[in-house]
C-alpha cells in the first residue's frame, strides 16, 4: 500500500469515529426551561466526548423561545417536521430522521447518540461504548425501571437515552411505513425493541448503568439507571 493510500485510509478510519449528540426538546411554554438548561448543564461534563452537540427542537417554531440556551456550546436546530402523529414517540423518531438526512456532512455510519431533553447525564458508562462498532443500535431493555413500578417484563428499551448509526433511523422509519406502524398508538419503546430483535443481525442490548437520571415530575420517580 502506498503512502498516499495509508494516508487515504487513516483519514476515512478517523472520519468513522465521528459521534454526535441529539437532544430533543419540546418547549411547549417556559414551564420546561429550568428542566433543559439542567440537562444540558449535565451534559457539559461529557462535552468533549463528542464532535458537535445538537439541541433539537420538535415543537416550538420561534427561536426566540430558545435562546436563554445560546451560552452554550451546542447547536439549536428548530426541526421542520410537524407532528402528524398521534403517537409522540412516533413523531420524535421523525424529527430526529429528517434532521439527520439534512446534515449530509453527518455519514450513515457515524455514531449518534439521543439523550431527551429533560434527563440528566450522570456519567460516562454508556458513552464509553461508542463510537459503534457491530453494534447497529444501543439500547437497555427497560425492565431495569418498570419491573420494579409498574411489572413491565422488558416490554421495551429506553429511548430516552440510547446510541445508533445514522443509517439505522433511516432503516426504522422506513420499517414504520412498511409494517404501517407509523400509525400505531403502541408505545415506541416496545415497536423498537421488536425491530431490534427482528431485523438487526446478531443483536444484544446493553446491559450496564446508562448513567442518566430520569426526570418524570409528575409521579416524583427519579431513578439513575
Amino acid at each position: 500500500m502506498s503512502t498516499l493510500e495509508s494516508m487515504m485510509k487513516k483519514d476515512t478510519n478517523l472520519y468513522m469515529n465521528k459521534k454526535y449528540l441529539i437532544i430533543t426538546a419540546a418547549h411547549l411554554d417556559s414551564s420546561r426551561n429550568e428542566d433543559y438548561e439542567n440537562s444540558i448543564k449535565s451534559i457539559m461534563s461529557f462535552y468533549q466526548k463528542f464532535d458537535r452537540i445538537f439541541l433539537l427542537e420538535c415543537v416550538s417554531k420561534k427561536m426566540d423561545e430558545l435562546e436563554y440556551l445560546n451560552k452554550y456550546p451546542i447547536e439549536i436546530v428548530i426541526s421542520d417536521f410537524q407532528n402528524h402523529y398521534e403517537n409522540y414517540g412516533i413523531n420524535e423518531f421523525l424529527h430526529i430522521n429528517l434532521f439527520l438526512k439534512k446534515q449530509t456532512y453527518i455519514k450513515e455510519d457515524d455514531t449518534i447518540v439521543k439523550i431527551t431533553g429533560r434527563y440528566l447525564m450522570k456519567n460516562d458508562n454508556l458513552l464509553k461504548r461508542i463510537p459503534l462498532n457491530n453494534e447497529r443500535i444501543l439500547a437497555k431493555l427497560d425492565g431495569d425501571i418498570w419491573d420494579k413500578y409498574t411489572g413491565n417484563n422488558n416490554f421495551g428499551v429506553h429511548t430516552f437515552y440510547f446510541a445508533f448509526k445514522k443509517i439505522e433511523m433511516s432503516h426504522f422509519i422506513s420499517y414504520l411505513f412498511k409494517t404501517k406502524l407509523i400509525e400505531s398508538t403502541k408505545n415506541i419503546e416496545w415497536i423498537l425493541k421488536d425491530y431490534i430483535i427482528s431485523n438487526i443481525e446478531n443483536s444484544s442490548f446493553y446491559d450496564g448503568e446508562m448513567g442518566v437520571e430520569t426526570n418524570f415530575k409528575c409521579n416524583g420517580l427519579k431513578v439513575i439507571t
